[in-house]
Parts: C-alpha cells; structure tokens; sequence
C-alpha cells in the first residue's frame, strides 16, 4: 500500500513538471509571434510610400534637390495628407447628417401627406376639397327644361306670319367641373348640350393674387359687360335676358384682368376678346376683336344685401373692317320661338362702341 502511494506522488509530481515546461514554452511561442507581428507592420507601414514621397526619393538620390529642400516637402507633402485625411472624415459626417436630414424630411413629407384628408360633400354641386383647402375640384351642371303657351293677337299673327302654339324645349342642359390649386390658380370648363350640338361655355385658367392686376384670367369667357349678361342664367329674374340684351357681347376667348377694392365695394375689369362661334372657334380673314371693360361701386350694403345700393357701368369697342355688316336681333321674352321680334337686319358699320349703365337698389 505504501508503494502505490509513493509511485502515484511521483508519477503527479512528473506531470506537474511536463506542463510546467508545456506552459513556459507556449508562452515563449507566443511573446516571439507578439514581437515578430508588430515588427512586421511597422515594416510594412515605414515602407509603404505615397507617390509624392516616392518622387522626393529619386529626386534625392539623383541630387536633384538638397536634404533640406527633401525634408521641408516631405512635410508639407505629409501635412497636406493629413488635411485630406481629415477633410475626406469630416465630408463623410457632413454627407451623413445631411442624409439623416433628408430622411427625416421626407418620413415629415409622408406624413403630413398621410395627415391630408380629402373631404366632400354637396352644395350646388359635388365638392372635394383638402383639409388645408389647397386643392378643390367642384363638378355639377344644370338643366332648365322650358314648357309654354303663346296665344297671339291677330295683328300679331299676321305680322309675323305664323302661329307660336305651345310645347317644351329644352333651353340648357350643362356640365361643368372646377377647382382652384394652391390659390394661386383657378380653372372651368363648362360645355352645354341643347340644340342637338354641344357648345362650349367657359374654358379658361386663371392666375390669382397677382399684384394690382389681381386676378388674369386666359381663355373663353364672358366679356365684362352688363350685370344682366354676367348673371347666372339661373338667377334672372324671367326665363329669358330682357331685349337690350341681343347687344350685349357675350363668351370670346381672350384675355381677362379683374381686381376688386375698399374691402370689395369697388370692382373693375378690363379684357381684349377675339370673337368666336359657339364652338369657341374665330380663325378668319376678317376676325373681329374688342376691347371691353367695366366699372362697378357698392355704395351701400348691410343686413348681408339685404337692403344695398348698386351702380355700374360698362364699355366695349369693337374693332371691325370698313363696311362690315352687323345684325342685332332677339326672340320675345321665352326661348320657345325662333322667331325675332326685334331684328336690324344687316347694318355696314365701321367700328361699334356699346356702353351700359347699371343701376340696383
């Protein structure tokens, strides 16, 4: 028993000795690899050269240059390094942050894009229309449907050859769509399909807020002229315009400017129109133009128009070749009968100037 314990005790001792020996020789390993590495890498870092420090080299050797002349460019050449270096790190940040910027503005951009609700709802038409109320789109129309009975005097029947009678007509049926963008501009487009063909109403782009000139409107529309012309057709107070109204220039494509003052009391515009046919065409030899405005003032107005007092007045001159031929002529007071009550004929005229008063109370 003895034995066995003694032959255990040096056999462990043995042991402990080899691994002593294992250990310091691992160690050994590696402190050498240790020094071996950082020798190497500072090696290869002293021999790798920029190009500039490479020319500065054969310059030396072939003494193309002193020692003192070597050394003060390779230290500007170094410092000038260092600047790239650190100006390369610094455009790295900035190019970051700018980045991180953008990325935050445009998640902002979706977001508010998200936010914006488009709201509609009908009032004279349907309307869409943004919370921020930077984009509308209005569309609607109207149909006015004419029914009537005309029992004429005998003179009358005789004067005009023929029995009026009764039936219906249709007197308009029209489509529309508008809208405004940023406020800054609106647009119509309105055409009507009575008589069997289709007409265009206004078709035009306007620009707002413009300084002094206030708003300039492009395309076809009405011509400022007479308050009962510039009513909408469904807010006259008869079915048909009175008879001075067969005067009274109408839609033409052209250039429009209106602007309004003293808190909306006083308005003016002023346009040039070329004439057109109902399909808003006026390409021809002998085209008309007119230059027409008008003048309005608000005097007096409470109880929200209630009670008011309204004047105005309006202009146009058309300019027309010598001797060309104009005709005025109007229906009675419903649109059911072609025939014309008041008619001029062909009158040669050189130039027209058409003036209106207007006057409500």
């Amino acid at each position: 028993m003895f034995l066995r314990n003694s032959f255990s005790v040096l056999l462990l001792a043995e042991r402990k000795h080899l691994m002593t020996q294992m250990e310091r020789k691992l160690i050994l390993f590696f402190a050498v690899s240790l020094i071996f590495f950082v020798w190497y890498t500072t090696a290869v870092q002293a021999q790798k050269k920029s190009v500039v420090e490479e020319i500065l080299d054969i310059l030396l050797a072939n003494h193309q240059i002193s020692e003192e002349q070597y050394q003060y460019l390779l230290k500007k050449a170094k410092a000038e390094e260092q600047e790239r270096t650190q100006g390369s790190t610094t455009k790295t940040i900035s190019q970051k942050e700018s980045l991180k910027e953008n990325r935050e503005v445009s998640r902002s951009g979706e977001k508010r894009c998200n936010e914006t609700r488009i709201n509609t709802y009908w009032m004279d038409g349907l309307h869409f229309e943004t919370d921020d109320n930077q984009f509308s789109i209005t569309i609607g129309g109207k149909i006015h449907y004419d029914w009537g009975y005309i029992n004429e005097d005998a003179d009358v029947g005789k004067f005009v050859g023929e029995d009026f009678g009764s039936g219906s007509k249709m007197r308009r049926a029209r489509l529309f769509v508008k809208g405004n963008v940023y406020d800054n501009i609106d647009f119509k487009a309105e055409y009507g399909f009575s008589g069997g063909e289709v007409k265009v109403k206004d078709l035009y782009l306007g620009m707002k807020n413009i300084p002094f000139l206030g708003t300039l409107r492009i395309g076809h529309t009405k011509e400022p002229f007479s308050l009962e012309e510039l009513t909408c057709g469904s807010d006259v107070t008869f079915m048909e315009r009175s008879l001075p109204n067969a005067i009274v220039p109408r839609r033409n494509i052209g250039f429009l400017a209106h602007n309004f003052a003293f808190d909306k009391r006083l308005s003016w515009s002023v346009g040039v129109f070329s004439e057109t046919d109902s399909k808003g065409n006026g390409f021809g030899e002998n085209n008309r133009y007119n230059l027409t405005g008008r003048l309005s003032f608000l005097p007096w107005y409470r109880d929200n128009g209630k009670d008011l007092l309204y004047v105005g007045a309006s202009y146009s001159h058309k300019f027309m070749d010598d001797g060309t031929e104009e005709r005025y002529r109007a229906r009675p007071e419903s649109h059911l009968t072609d025939t014309h009550f008041l008619d001029t004929g062909n009158i040669p005229t050189d130039d027209i100037d058409l003036c209106d008063a207007e006057l409500a109370l």
